[in-house]
């Protein structure tokens, strides 16, 4: 169930601005401090399907009823879900359905993200089904999981299809806010940067087509899902890693198909930039978000699950990343989970020091962005 609600307006004067404004829904009204209300709002938490039982009692105890949170953002790989071609049932839709249950049968939201290939250090490929590891080039680099060439024939098609049969399946369900389909590795636009830019793995990658089939892949892919017409909201990730393509070009094609877009990165000193007014890092992304602020729904994650009390480069507390995101119109915050039970679970690390800023720091953010109960609708 997605909360909808439908704000009072007065017939003399101007309407006032409702205290909050609820998850976002299609056809929700609209609301000044929302970019894009039309499309999913609001705080979701991000991890949350990855937990032990502890954990996830935890989840169940301090995030579910939590009116803050709007819902979860949950990771799937495609060998998770995709069977192959010659298997009795092709895809396994209740890996999904057993891992949302919890969220949906709160009444919050739940957006899908699907990884087609993993990134980090492994002798083994991660999410890519074995069907498709057969017909598709693989590169090995020291200390790196083999990676398929994900622009070669034998992925892309395979991966195209798998992606059409995602987006039918959910296109009518009002539980899924959006859903976001890794361009390169894991669920993310980047193709791993540690993958291209360390010699002698950059040669290996040079050598299968990165500079140059690449971007024509990206390119392709944008326009794939644009011609879906899904009924849910669809968002990429921007290659930020590297730039290539160029973000101003993905954004520009994302945006001119309705797709949303955003980045997995922010860190304290890049919103130290955003709040001093300066140009971000990360080939100025926020400057995108400023430009197509209302055109489609923008989101944020964060580089690692933050931590208050690290000087380290990419960590730091997490109200500075809300509020610097917020100023550059991200209307989508994915929040690591482990950040929402440092703020609301009493038994977490840190809490004693820093609950209360924390509390602070996402109610403000969601009596923006949307919280779960909204308003009382008007009767």
């Amino acid at each position: 169930m997605i909360v909808v609600v439908v704000y009072e307006v007065h017939h003399h004067g101007s309407a006032p601005l409702p205290t909050t404004v609820a998850c976002a829904a299609p056809g929700a009204p609209r609301d000044p401090r929302v970019a894009d209300a039309s499309a999913p709002h609001g705080i979701f938490a991000f991890g949350a399907g990855k937990k032990t039982s502890a954990e996830a009692a935890l989840v169940a105890r301090y995030l579910l009823p939590n009116p803050d949170i709007c819902g979860a953002t949950l990771t799937f790989q495609w060998n998770q879900i995709d069977n192959g071609p010659g298997a009795p049932t092709r895809y396994n839709w209740s890996v999904i359905d057993d891992a949302i249950a919890p969220w949906t049968g709160a009444g919050k939201i739940v957006n899908l993200l699907f990884s087609g290939t993993d990134e980090g250090a492994s002798t083994q490929p991660g999410g890519t089904p074995q069907y498709v590891l057969q017909q598709v080039k693989l590169v090995t680099c020291a200390r790196a999981r083999p990676t398929p060439v994900v622009w070669a024939p034998g992925y892309e098609d395979n991966w195209q299809t798998f992606i059409a049969a995602v987006v039918q399946h959910f296109d009518n369900d009002p539980d899924v806010g959006y859903i976001r389909f890794g361009l390169g590795t894991a669920a993310e636009g980047v193709f791993w940067p540690t993958l291209i830019v360390q010699r002698p793995c950059a040669s290996l990658w040079d050598a299968a087509g990165y500079l140059t089939d690449w971007p024509v892949y990206v390119q392709q892919m944008i326009g794939f899902l644009g011609s879906l017409h899904s009924g849910r909201q669809l968002v990429i990730g921007l290659n930020v890693g590297t730039n290539l393509p160029p973000i101003t070009q993905e954004a520009q094609e994302a945006a001119a198909r309705g797709i949303g877009f955003g980045e997995e990165s922010l860190a304290g000193p890049e919103a130290a930039d955003i709040l001093s007014g300066r140009p971000c890092d990360q080939f100025n992304w926020c400057q995108l978000n400023t430009q197509y602020a209302g055109r489609v729904p923008l989101y944020v994650q964060s580089l690692y699950a933050t931590s208050p009390n690290s000087a380290k480069p990419g960590e730091g507390p997490l109200p500075p990343l809300l509020e610097a995101a917020l100023k550059v119109h991200v209307q989508i915050f994915e929040v690591y989970t482990s950040d929402l039970l440092l703020a609301f679970d009493p038994s977490f690390h840190n809490y004693a020091q820093y609950h209360e800023s924390y509390v602070a720091a996402i109610a403000a953010t969601a009596r923006v962005v949307g919280t779960h109960d909204g308003l009382a609708p008007v009767t």
